[in-house]
């Protein structure tokens, strides 16, 4: 898994303005955002531990964003 760092999320915008890119990396980052944003929380009302989900929300769809930008890339699963 790719860590995070501002080039990597200039990355990830480049990537997500590119018009050739399709709608699937554009929902994961949409969903992932507003999920960790929204204070909808599947464990609520639980100090520390509602923050678990979060932070979970975050590092899969961080992860699942990575494996859909290394498949669009040329000579990735996506395109070889």
């Amino acid at each position: 898994m790719q860590r995070l760092s501002i080039g990597r999320l200039i990355r990830v915008w480049r990537f997500l303005r590119r018009p050739d890119v399709g709608l699937a990396p554009k929902l994961v980052a949409l969903v992932t955002l507003l999920y960790i944003i929204s204070p909808v929380d599947l464990l609520p009302g639980l100090p520390l531990l509602g923050w678990f989900d979060d932070a979970l929300a975050a590092a899969l769809g961080w992860a699942l964003l990575n494996l859909l930008m290394e498949a669009a890339e040329p000579g990735g699963e996506g395109r070889g």
